[in-house]
């Protein structure tokens, strides 16, 4: 997902699922925030090379990731 013009920064997350316990959750910042990616279109890129449930369930859109000061993203703030 990285690698596509439309989308800056992206970090995959569990969110909790009544369903399935928790659900794959991409967490985007996009180049575009007046056109942001499709949930389905990054769904079929992600069924392109990965197993179907790897594919994201739901995406979120941010403006910035929140990183630490040494670049890594600060999973517990997303």
């Amino acid at each position: 997902l990285s690698a596509r013009h439309d989308i800056v920064e992206v970090a995959i997350v569990g969110r909790p699922d009544a369903e399935w316990g928790a659900a794959v959750t991409a967490v985007i910042v996009p180049a575009d925030p007046d056109s942001p990616p499709t949930l389905d279109d990054l769904r079929d890129e992600v069924r392109a090379v990965l197993a179907p449930w790897c594919a994201p369930r739901r995406i979120e859109l941010v403006d910035r990731l929140p990183r630490t000061a040494l670049g890594k993203v600060v999973r517990s703030e997303l």
